[in-house]
């Protein structure tokens, strides 16, 4: 079952509305990361003039396919952030773009997606529109400054699962302005206190990058 919350919800001009989710078990992990590291974040999220709006997504391609990121079209977000687990990855990872096709490996209902492709005829890659190396930078920087612990890289390659899915559907519809972030498995080597401190700091500088 899917639980959207939101946080910050303001009116006045110059609001931003970011999407932000983490996804539901999957495979062999009897908690995902991604959704403990997302779920908490309206505990640190101080900053009222712009809204978050999280979700746990399942890892079903039918579900991406027909629901991500229109689920949210009524709230008309300014950018969408996708949060996964790794267990490749050893730091906080930004990824730089997502794929079109390759997806051959089976979902949770061991469904595929039709033609092992997200869209097509798109195109083979999509790109995020935020300078990744500037954030990245900002974010290593500031975790040096407050001691949170937690370094951040960058990754061209999202693993062709629902991960890199998700994000091409995302940034296919919003035209760029969508990033995918991949994490650690909990304690390996990151706490989910860090992992949701190093996502705030990412969607700050998302909204400084952003913001109009």
């Amino acid at each position: 079952v899917s639980t959207q919350s939101t946080w910050g919800l303001q009116t006045e001009t110059g609001t931003m509305v970011i999407v932000v989710t983490g996804f539901g078990l999957f495979r062999d992990y009897e908690v995902n990361a991604s959704w403990e590291a997302v779920k908490g974040l309206p505990e640190l999220w101080t900053d009222k003039d712009n809204n978050l709006i999280i979700e746990e997504i399942p890892v079903e391609y039918d579900f991406v396919q027909k629901q991500v990121p229109e689920k949210w079209e009524d709230n008309n977000p300014e950018f969408v952030v996708h949060v996964g687990v790794s267990s490749m990855a050893m730091k906080v990872t930004l990824e730089v773009q997502a794929h079109n096709d390759g997806y051959d490996k089976p979902d949770v209902k061991s469904c595929y997606p039709q033609e092992n492709c997200c869209l097509p005829c798109g195109s083979l890659v999509e790109k995020t529109c935020l300078d990744l190396d500037k954030i990245c930078n900002n974010v290593n920087s500031t975790s040096n400054e407050l001691s949170l612990g937690v370094e951040a890289c960058l990754s061209e390659d999202a693993g062709r699962y629902l991960c890199d899915f998700s994000y091409y559907k995302s940034l296919h519809k919003m035209k760029g302005r969508s990033l995918f972030i991949h994490v650690p498995p909990i304690d390996k080597p990151y706490t989910t206190l860090q992992l949701t401190q190093a996502i705030k700091l990412v969607l700050q500088n998302i909204i400084t990058q952003i913001k109009p």
